[in-house]
């Protein structure tokens, strides 16, 4: 299960989708994963030029951006912000090592809707340097770059 130090949540049907899709992703079960969004899934990937739609592009990507994570690694859910009406949901997170220290500059913000049932149809993602290099690594065509303002190479 997702490591969170709220417990298991209950904020809702879009809290509960947000913690099976990260627990998958922690299982490396790409297919449980996907399993919670819409066949039309819009993925937006802050790092990335063009969003992941459907569920084979997103598929794709995550399968990439598993492969170059380091054995061991876990997404760890901070906080849970869920709307009064349980369409969206927004959810901050950190990846932990397997001896349960922090990894560095591995934080990121997560923003999803959802179709009123259990399925994201959208997600937008932002996440720190590491987490951009592991994903420029396994899939360097995709990733945008640009000059911050101290001349460092950003996503």
């Amino acid at each position: 299960m997702v490591q969170s130090p709220g417990g298991e949540g209950g904020g809702g049907v879009c809290d509960a989708a947000a913690r099976r899709y990260w627990d998958g992703m922690n299982r490396r079960d790409i297919d449980y994963a996907l399993e919670q969004f819409s066949d039309e899934i819009f993925f937006q990937d802050m790092m990335f030029p063009d969003a992941f739609v459907g569920k084979e592009k997103l598929r794709s990507h995550f399968k990439a951006c598993l492969d170059g994570f380091p054995e061991g690694l876990v997404f760890v859910i901070d906080e849970i912000s869920v709307d009064a009406g349980d369409g969206k949901c927004g959810a901050y997170w950190h990846c932990e090592t397997p001896e349960g220290k922090a990894f560095p500059f591995s934080r990121g913000l997560s923003f999803y809707k959802c179709d009123g049932k259990r399925f994201f149809s959208s997600l937008s993602f932002a996440a720190h340097r590491v987490w951009r290099r592991w994903c420029r690594r396994v899939e360097p065509t995709r990733a945008r770059t640009r000059t911050c303002a101290r001349g460092l190479t950003c996503c």
